[in-house]
């Protein structure tokens, strides 16, 4: 079901063109990433089930899946970062937005998010490899860490894919929700004017800046 659903997804935003917003963008990256773990993982894991104790794919497979692995988790972290950016942006400088929010932009900005995530993943793919144990005489083989060619690699890259984004994601959030319960709670003040007098030019000018800003905020969470 997994690997139907996100083809559907990627199917549906890449073939309709009123489909294709930033924020669709970023859901189409997300499936892309789901659909690579899925497909590269999952058959070592079903075959795993059968027969737990032999890795039979060979040492190039289990460098694959392992980029894969990692390719696909740090995809999946980057997206969801630049995706709540583009909310806090939508939300809290709703008068920038408009040049933020593009389609053109975020489809660089996921481009970006894929050069890095390969980059990042490619020093843990190379220290995986096939094992071989011999156990009261029965052989197993395991796909696994078998090299360490860079210290504290897996530390350093938890900590800048996880770590970091996720507390950037929380900061985000944070500013989000104080930005929406100060907008709740206050309101535009309209300037009294006497009897027989026009309401203030500057004042509707500014009104219909709000109310176009607002109404991007709610295209964006509607779009979410």
């Amino acid at each position: 079901m997994g690997v139907i659903g996100n083809i559907s997804t990627c199917v549906v935003i890449a073939k309709n063109k009123s489909m294709q917003t930033a924020t669709n963008y970023y859901l189409f990256s997300l499936a892309c990433s789901d659909l690579l773990l899925l497909l590269s993982g999952l058959p070592p894991e079903m075959y795993r089930i059968w027969s737990p104790d032999r890795y039979i794919f060979g040492e190039v497979c289990c460098i694959i899946q392992g980029l894969a692995a990692e390719t696909s988790a740090n995809a999946t972290v980057l997206t969801i970062t630049a995706f709540t950016a583009e909310r806090y942006v939508a939300i809290c400088h709703p008068f920038v937005s408009h040049t933020w929010s593009k389609p053109s932009r975020a489809v660089k900005f996921v481009i970006g998010i894929w050069v890095i995530s390969l980059t990042l993943a490619i020093p843990q793919a190379i220290q995986f490899g096939v094992i071989e144990e011999i156990d009261n005489g029965v052989t197993t083989t395991h796909c696994t860490v078998i090299n360490n060619f860079f210290d504290h690699a897996f530390e350093i890259s938890t900590f800048i894919i996880f770590v970091g984004p996720m507390s950037l994601i929380t900061v985000l959030y944070v500013l989000i929700g104080m930005q929406l319960r100060k907008s709740r709670n206050i309101g535009p003040v309209r300037p009294k004017s006497r009897k027989g007098e026009k309401e203030p030019e500057e004042f509707g000018r500014k009104s219909d800046k709000d109310d176009s800003a607002q109404k991007r905020v709610v295209n964006m969470l509607g779009e979410s």
